[in-house]
């Protein structure tokens, strides 16, 4: 029998997995293989490597074999995690050298262009100006 941890890793996978799916993307999940992706999600010119971690903290080992699996593929990494009661998504842009390295990331949104079609995003921090929307957006990965 898993334990309460794994089991609510796996919740969270699920509900990521529904999420995107209801967004209309194709999303395979790959439960319990220790694979670098927790979540392979494909769109129409694109691929998404995902992991889903409940916390925030991406081990370095994950997170450089998350990069590497998304390079092979020529993916774009993802990590996901629930922050109160919503879901952060990172991409990881270098790999983790050090023991206690902070986690090289950009915040991401997920969006629609003017085609009406998912899109995902960097942010970027900065004040907003009055009138301005409080997302500031970059470039369409």
């Amino acid at each position: 029998m898993p334990n309460s941890s794994y089991r609510r890793g796996a919740n969270f996978e699920r509900k990521v997995q529904k999420l995107l799916q209801s967004w209309g993307f194709f999303v395979m999940r790959s439960p319990g293989s220790k694979s670098p992706a927790d979540l392979i999600v494909l769109g129409e010119q694109f691929a998404w490597l995902v992991q889903c971690k409940i916390h925030g903290v991406c081990p370095r080992k994950e997170w450089n074999a998350l990069i590497e699996a998304a390079e092979l593929a020529h993916a774009v990494p993802l990590i996901v995690y629930r922050d109160k009661r919503e879901l952060v998504w990172m991409r990881p842009y270098m790999f983790k050298t050090g023991k206690k390295m902070a986690q090289p990331w950009v915040k991401v949104m997920i969006g629609e262009n003017a085609y009406g079609k998912r899109v995902l995003r960097d942010y970027i921090d900065r004040p907003a100006k009055e009138g301005a929307d409080q997302d500031i957006v970059s470039r369409v990965l």
